[in-house]
């Protein structure tokens, strides 16, 4: 081979060189950009996995835990005035826990809250009142309280008090209500000082023969015009203890009338309160004077005056209002009952009620996290100094991550 083809071929084979190395570095540059656009996407993906945890943590996994904590307390709650019932009253944890699924039901029914039934089933059996009878009286008091009567506790503490003072086997729970609702209703006063009071005047009024609806159209009558509940009882109250320990004075009075404290007691039981002052009345000839010093206060005279003088349309709004009042509870929880504020309550109340039955299955599960935390804190306390230090901080890096 001459020296000019050697140099033929060898510019061949360097242009061929060439040509190859230039398609080499366009294959490096072309991998170059994908890898460059593979870098891109891969960041904004993660960009958008970033994006999409948080929206997960507050759309989902927030709301999550706020409902579990939610769930937890309103069980815890509940479970605490429930147990009230065994460490305070006395009754055992076994009878308890039957009970938790009648309050249960009747929250559903009642759209009053558990808590609150579970509140005022203490209060009913803290006056004594004991299975089926505290329950009738709480469903009694619910179904008032859901009617707009006030507070469930409130009126269980007037139920069970007027059940106590005229014996369970006289006044059942649904009448105590029923003449509750009607006096109410009569009346103008608020439950809870009617709730309150009423227990100042129930030993007197029994004692004295009146019956628990003459106790009501009296409070109704006075609340008329006083327009409180409480000072109206401390005014029946102050005359029915006329009829039961009279003063000296009075008894000379009755006696003068030819009449006695027992004779009055009687014709109050027989002719009911209004009855029996107009007996007494005029038995004294009108003279007011003379009846006032015989009642032996302000007090109970100011509340004689005024039964006396009302005419018979308002003794009939009061008195017969309460009298005439059976199965009054049952007719305005059932027109309530109807009315869409009601059903929406009543749905959210179930929510809560599926709330608390949660709570109670991961309440366990809370517990036992929280004993595993106070161990674990407990080892890390234990460490020294230096350790503790760079293990909390290592702790806190991984939250952070």
């Amino acid at each position: 081979m001459s020296e000019m083809d050697v140099t033929a071929r060898f510019r061949a084979d360097v242009s061929d060189m060439k040509t190859k190395m230039s398609e080499v570095q366009g294959s490096f540059k072309k991998t170059t950009a994908e890898a460059s656009a593979l870098q891109t996407k891969m960041a904004a993906t993660g960009q958008t996995m970033t994006k999409v945890g948080k929206k997960m943590s507050l759309a989902v996994t927030l709301p999550i835990v706020g409902l579990g904590i939610a769930a937890v307390k309103m069980s815890m709650d509940f479970d605490a005035s429930m147990t009230k019932i065994t460490s305070l009253v006395g009754i055992a944890a076994d009878e308890v826990e039957g009970m938790k699924k009648s309050v249960l039901e009747l929250s559903g029914q009642t759209a009053k809250s558990p808590k609150e039934l579970a509140d005022a089933l203490f209060v009913v059996t803290s006056a004594g009142l004991r299975g089926k009878e505290a329950l009738d009286a709480l469903g009694a008091s619910a179904k008032a309280g859901a009617a707009g009567l006030g507070e469930t506790g409130d009126i269980a503490r007037a139920v069970a008090g007027s059940m106590n003072a005229y014996g369970a086997a006289t006044l059942s729970a649904s009448r105590a209500t029923d003449i509750i609702v009607a006096t109410a209703r009569a009346g103008n006063f608020e439950t809870s000082q009617f709730a309150g009071a009423l227990g100042r005047v129930l030993p007197f009024a029994k004692q004295a023969g009146a019956s628990l609806e003459e106790v009501g159209g009296a409070v109704a009558l006075l609340t008329r015009t006083n327009g409180d509940a409480a000072q109206s009882i401390t005014q029946v109250s102050a005359l029915m203890r006329a009829f039961v320990v009279p003063t000296e004075e009075a008894k000379k009075a009755l006696s003068d009338a030819g009449l006695s404290a027992s004779d009055m007691r009687d014709r109050i039981a027989k002719d009911g309160l209004a009855g029996a002052l107009q007996f007494l009345d005029e038995s004294l000839g009108g003279n007011r004077e003379q009846l006032g010093k015989l009642l032996g206060s302000s007090e109970a005279a100011g509340a004689a005056f005024q039964i006396l003088d009302a005419d018979a349309q308002t003794l009939k709004d009061t008195f017969g209002v309460v009298t005439d009042s059976v199965g009054i509870t049952d007719e305005a929880f059932k027109i309530t009952a109807e009315s869409s504020a009601f059903k929406m309550q009543q749905a959210i109340t179930e929510i809560k009620n599926s709330l608390i039955d949660f709570g109670a299955i991961i309440s366990p599960f809370v517990v036992a996290f929280a004993g595993g935390f106070a161990t674990v804190a407990g080892a890390i306390n234990s460490l020294p100094g230096p350790i503790k230090i760079v293990t909390v901080g290592f702790g806190l890096l991984l939250a952070a991550a």
